[in-house]
């Protein structure tokens, strides 16, 4: 049964982010030199809502505003093929990832330009690249691949599958978690790897690391979201996973929302691994709408039993 208390702190949620869905159901995040984000942000946002509708078998709101937000997403299209951050900054293999597979969980069609486009950024020596670029924004980032691969068709998958495990071992470190290039933090980046390598690979293990190590470290509600979810698929629902999904649901505000905090990276672009030697700017949600999303997801997610 599902726990009343957190119940109610995903319905607040839903409303908190559906309530600021613009009418033509986009939403806007993240203040950078080049703007705010439009599509990956609400391609981001609305795969999250649809996932936790389909969890707790319920929130309404939340699946219909996933739908305004596909609709958008098909309109507004400025590249030829894929999506980017925002319409001044080329497309990107993570906002593209996103897009496809809302557009894909709706049951919508997906263009063959948008599938290759993406298809194109595997990088056989690690992963999915996010820009089509020769600097470093260019190489394989581990925080982009298991999105990239999950958006891809399952032909495509198929294909790829023997690659993309190997992938995911190499770029895992000896404490079992995997780096981020795109966020201050590694918990984002570890639950994705983790959850897709238990997918791929029967009886690999998820590994839950917090230590005071700069990119290991909670400092967020959104590395606690998803330190929550890697506890999940590594303990299931028991005590440890509830004591950490109490500690989220105590930070939501009186709005309903997760308060956001400097959160994303943005690097140079020669920047091998910032992970290790962090520098770049950090920019918060400002709405507190990236944190909020995450945070329901992973709520509606780890009320379930343990995945299989």
């Amino acid at each position: 049964m599902r726990n009343p208390t957190v119940q109610r702190a995903i319905e607040r949620g839903v409303a908190y982010v559906t309530a600021r869905q613009h009418g033509d159901g986009h939403w806007e995040e993240f203040a950078l030199p080049v703007g705010r984000s439009g599509a990956w942000v609400t391609a981001y946002t609305g795969v999250m809502l649809l996932e936790a509708a389909r969890s707790t078998g319920s929130l309404p709101r939340a699946a219909e505003a996933a739908g305004g937000a596909g609709r958008w997403l098909r309109r507004n299209r400025p590249y030829a093929a894929g999506w980017g951050f925002n319409e001044k900054t080329g497309p990107d293999a993570d906002s593209t990832a996103y897009a496809l597979l809302l557009l894909r969980e709706l049951g919508e069609p997906v263009a063959r330009r948008d599938e290759e486009w993406l298809r194109a950024r595997w990088r056989a020596n690690g992963g999915f690249a996010t820009y089509e670029r020769p600097d470093q924004w260019g190489m394989a980032h581990p925080d982009v691949t298991p999105m990239a691969y999950r958006a891809l068709a399952a032909e495509e998958q198929a294909r790829l599958r023997t690659a993309v495990v190997a992938c995911l071992h190499r770029s895992r470190e000896t404490d079992g978690t995997w780096p981020a290039y795109w966020w201050r933090t590694r918990h984002y980046s570890t639950f994705l790897n983790a959850a897709l390598l238990r997918e791929l690979e029967a009886g690999a293990e998820t590994a839950v690391v917090v230590s005071e190590e700069e990119s290991r470290t909670v400092r967020s509600a959104f590395d606690l979201a998803y330190l929550l979810g890697t506890a999940w698929l590594s303990w299931g629902a028991g005590a440890g996973t509830s004591r950490l999904a109490e500690e989220l649901v105590a930070l939501q505000s009186d709005d309903g929302s997760w308060p956001g905090t400097p959160i994303l990276r943005v690097s140079r672009h020669d920047a091998r691994d910032p992970w290790r030697h962090p520098e770049g700017a950090l920019y918060a949600d400002a709405d507190h709408l990236f944190t909020t999303a995450s945070a329901v997801r992973m709520l509606a997610m780890t009320s379930a039993e343990k995945p299989q």
